[in-house]
C-alpha cells in the first residue's frame, strides 16, 4: 500500500504499463557484476522478464569495510529492467553515541520528538523505592497522533501498579494506559493540545542483587516508529 488509495491505484497503473512495453523486459537471461568500492564480487544472473522467480539475495557483509562503502550494479545489458534493494544494519557502540544519557530530542517527520528520564538513584538496597520521572513532547506540535514512550527498566524490577494508575489519573487524558514488560514500561501517550509536554512518575522496586543496565529508553510516533528520540541505558548497581 502507499498511504492512500488513489496512490495504490497510481502506482498499479504504473506497473502494468511497464509490462505491456516491449522494451521493459529483457527477452533472455542477462547477467550484472555487483561491485564494492570498485571491485567485482560477485555475478548475478537476471532472469527473463516474463519468468515468475522470488527474490535474489545476495550477503556483502563481508566485502564492505569501516566507513563509507558504495555499491554497484553493473554489466548488464541496457534493454533490461530491474530493480535492487540494498538493505543495511550496523550499530554504534554507547559509549561513543551522541544520545543522552537522561534526555534526547531528535528531529523527524513529527516534528522534534523529547524524551527525558530521571531516575532518582542508581544505587539501591533490595526491595527499596526507585522513583522515575518521564516527560515527553512533541515540539512544533501539529496532529493528535499517540506516542509511545518505552522506559528501561533494570532486570528484575517490580513496577509500582498504583504508582502509574495515580499518574494515569492526573494526567488526565494525556497519558492513556501502560504495558509493563520484563524489561521495560510501555506508556502510551497523547501530546497535549497546542504542545507542551507530558510529565509521569512511577515507582519500581529491585528484588535481587545486580550490576545491570536498564534497556534504552525510547519514544516514537505510533504511526511513523521511525521518528523517534532515544535515551542511553542506565546502569544500576542494588546490594
Amino acid at each position: 500500500m502507499w498511504y492512500s488509495g488513489q496512490a495504490t491505484v497510481n502506482v498499479l497503473k504504473t506497473l502494468i504499463e511497464l509490462a505491456d512495453a516491449p522494451q521493459a523486459l529483457n527477452k533472455e537471461e542477462n547477467r550484472a557484476e555487483v561491485k564494492v568500492n570498485g571491485k567485482a564480487v560477485k555475478t548475478v544472473t537476471i532472469p527473463a522478464g516474463k519468468e515468475i522467480v522470488s527474490l535474489i539475495i545476495i550477503d556483502l557483509s563481508e566485502f564492505f569495510a569501516p566507513g563509507e562503502n558504495q555499491v554497484e550494479l553493473a554489466g548488464a545489458s541496457e534493454a533490461a529492467r530491474s530493480s535492487a534493494q540494498l538493505l543495511a544494519t550496523y550499530y554504534v557502540p554507547w559509549s561513543t553515541s551522541k544520545i543522552g544519557k537522561s534526555a534526547d530530542e531528535k528531529p523527524g517527520d513529527s516534528d522534534i520528538l523529547h524524551l527525558s528520564v530521571r531516575y532518582d538513584k542508581t544505587e539501591a538496597k533490595i526491595g527499596e523505592e526507585i522513583h522515575c520521572h518521564v516527560e515527553v513532547e512533541r515540539i512544533g506540535f501539529r496532529g493528535y497522533g499517540m506516542m509511545l514512550a518505552e522506559i528501561g527498566l533494570p532486570p528484575a524490577a517490580d513496577v509500582d501498579r498504583e504508582s502509574l494508575d495515580r499518574a494515569i489519573e492526573n494526567a488526565v487524558w494525556s497519558l492513556n494506559h501502560y504495558d509493563i514488560l520484563p524489561d521495560r514500561l510501555i506508556a502510551y501517550v497523547w501530546p497535549r493540545y497546542g504542545g507542551g509536554a507530558t510529565q509521569f512518575e512511577f515507582t519500581f522496586r529491585p528484588r535481587m542483587g545486580e550490576a545491570a543496565q536498564t534497556a534504552p529508553s525510547l519514544l516514537y510516533d505510533y504511526y511513523n516508529p521511525d521518528a523517534r528520540a532515544v535515551v542511553a541505558p542506565t546502569k544500576f548497581i542494588v546490594q
